[in-house]
């Protein structure tokens, strides 16, 4: 083109008036050519790429941090910890996947929280690129969660957390019909709660023979409740059976974790120190900051180590019912006894349990003989003393009960159970 023809095109377009209409047809085409190269090259990868898409649609649940993944499940029918973990994408293989289940056995080995999973239990996890578990979080009911956390050293650590809630006051009235038992049962106490008012009324009812037939039967029970729904914790705080005669027996749970008659008896019987009837050599002490002898790591040691031989009898230290028979990674072969009032007890490294979940045991009878299941460095017991769910030293506490309430006490025990027979509507005065 030259230099003439461009001028005279120049010259046109100065001459002829452009209309509005024009201009914004062009404007709007612009945008839409702009749009539709965009939408083309749209990647959703360059915007949401801290998203972890591997994680299973159903299960993914939030991001809680740009590098780490939130992963949330509630335990179902089947489910295992190392299945959830699995399903979330724990590990880059399967020795990996090992390695980090072994890490979290090792830090439970204090709480005995995750080798026996519930179904309801709700877990929550916390997995960073590399397909490391950084935190594990166990929801055991709505009062208590369990955390883990990896620390610097690569290794977890636990925090037990409890959630007081309020605890509402319940009073169940029965009558007896076929057996005590039976009625019991019908009036929605739980068999265990049932098998405990026999144990702390034994040594003044004979349930077998002294109990009749329209006998009335009184029990005060606390229920705890989180965000107004239940969490299944409950403590029988007063029993009272009353015969046809008007004589009354009973039990009243007084501040010292303790149980006493209404004329301030006390219904404890002697707790043993050890749960041997033989002496043998303390090899580990109770010892919050105790360094592990095969890891070498500063660790809690929450009861006190018996050099037994395998197969000692191990005798149950005081009256109880049995909670829990379970197998653990590090612990082993483990009992937990429920005893009466705040206490309970566990048994760890064990080869053979003598007894069955739920049965009633009294003090002194064998419940289990004595072994080198789990982590150990040798056969010996694992014996752990636990008051309202928090271990203590079993050499130093104060377990061996008192005959009777001082004098000091009785007036402010004489109206607590004053307040608890209020509840009691049905009672002859």
């Amino acid at each position: 083109m030259n230099w003439m023809t461009q001028n005279c095109i120049t010259q046109h377009f100065r001459n002829t008036p452009i209309k509005l209409d024009t201009v914004l047809y062009a404007f709007l085409f612009l945008i839409f050519f702009s749009c539709s190269s965009s939408a083309k090259n749209f990647n959703p990868h360059l915007i949401t790429s801290h998203l972890d898409y591997s994680a299973p649609i159903a299960q993914y649940q939030e991001q809680a941090h740009p590098f780490i993944a939130t992963y949330k499940r509630t335990v179902r029918k089947g489910d295992t910890l190392s299945k959830i973990l699995k399903r979330a994408g724990v590990g880059r293989d399967k020795n990996d996947l090992k390695i980090q289940i072994e890490q979290l056995m090792e830090a439970d080995i204090n709480i005995l929280a995750l080798d026996v999973i519930e179904t309801g239990q709700v877990v929550r996890l916390w997995i960073d690129k590399q397909k490391q578990l950084q935190k594990l979080e166990i929801t055991l009911n709505p009062a208590r969660t369990v955390e883990y956390n990896r620390s610097k050293s690569n290794q977890f650590e636990y925090k037990d957390i409890h959630r007081q809630g309020i605890w509402r006051t319940k009073a169940i009235q029965g009558k007896v019909k076929k057996s005590f038992y039976v009625s019991a049962r019908k009036a929605r106490l739980t068999p265990s709660e049932v098998v405990f008012i026999q144990s702390l009324l034994d040594t003044q009812l004979n349930f077998t023979k002294d109990v009749s037939r329209n006998e009335v039967f009184s029990v005060l029970r606390k229920e705890q409740y989180i965000d107004g729904k239940p969490t299944g914790n409950r403590q029988l705080i007063g029993v009272v059976y009353q015969s046809h005669s008007g004589k009354q027996y009973t039990a009243f749970l007084h501040e010292d974790g303790d149980y006493y008659t209404a004329q301030g008896r006390s219904l404890s019987k002697t707790f043993l120190r050890l749960p041997t009837d033989a002496k043998f050599r303390l090899s580990s002490r109770f010892n919050p900051y105790r360094k592990h002898p095969i890891t070498r790591r500063s660790r809690p040691h929450n009861g006190v180590d018996l050099a037994t031989p395998a197969g000692t009898p191990i005798i149950a230290p005081g009256d109880g019912i049995v909670k829990l028979i379970s197998t653990h990674k590090y612990a082993g072969v483990y009992i937990v006894i429920e005893h009466n009032g705040a206490y309970s007890t566990r048994y760890l490294h064990l080869s053979k349990p003598l007894v069955t979940e739920g049965q009633r045991i009294i003090r002194g009878e064998t419940i289990a003989l004595s072994g080198n299941t789990g982590r150990t460095t040798g056969p010996h017991l694992h014996y752990e003393l636990h008051k309202n769910g928090r271990a203590i030293n079993p050499l130093k506490a104060k377990v061996n009960a008192s005959t009777s309430l001082s004098e000091n006490h009785m007036d402010s025990f004489t109206d607590l159970v004053n307040y608890y027979t209020s509840f009691f509507p049905y009672l002859k005065s």
